[in-house]
């Protein structure tokens, strides 16, 4: 099942399920307001919709199949800026998985899927551990909770970003040293 939600500031507006993602899109690009925009990065394609307040009706049913949706100017505000069109990541009743969740953590300021998250947990606490036995007192992080995410700083040393690169290289490292050596470049 795929979730489609129209979003703006604390306004959360729930359209309803889905059995296939294909009519999650279809529904999306029949409403005339919604805006479409595609974006590829590393060779994948990632699509946002978005509707303007301005352009919405004062009332309108949103026909598709045999559903109505009213959409209305009224379910949102002038002033809070683009109203997000959201088709959530396929949803699974709980009591139909088998052992560890589809889908991804959300692990500082990045997404890491979750059968991979632990690990990339576990290695950044490494580096983590590894720099401040190195340098000691003259390491710091800070970041958290940022949009870029944790990083540490070293005194007359190197700038660490905790993001999957680092991760990466600690986990293809030969030797915490040889690590050490590849930050500090």
């Amino acid at each position: 099942m795929y979730l489609v939600e129209l979003l703006q500031g604390n306004r959360r507006h729930t359209v309803g399920l889905f059995a296939e993602k294909e009519e999650a899109i279809e529904w999306v690009e029949s409403v005339p307001y919604v805006h479409k925009q595609v974006d590829v990065f590393d060779e994948h394609e990632f699509v946002n919709y978005s509707m303007n307040f301005d352009e919405l009706p004062l009332y309108e049913e949103i026909v598709w199949k045999k559903s109505r949706f009213p959409l209305t100017k009224y379910m949102f505000t002038p002033d809070d800026g683009e109203i997000t069109v959201l088709i959530w990541d396929r949803l699974v009743p709980m009591d139909e998985v088998d052992g560890l969740t589809d889908d991804a953590t959300q692990v500082d300021a990045y997404v890491i899927p979750n059968a991979e998250a632990a690990r990339y947990i576990q290695s950044r606490e490494e580096i983590r551990e590894a720099i401040f036995k190195h340098y000691g007192k003259r390491a710091e992080t800070g970041g958290v909770g940022s949009e870029d995410g944790e990083y540490i700083t070293v005194e007359n040393g190197p700038f660490i970003h905790l993001d999957a690169l680092t991760v990466q290289q600690w986990d293809e490292k030969t030797s915490i040293k040889q690590f050490i050596e590849l930050i500090s470049q």
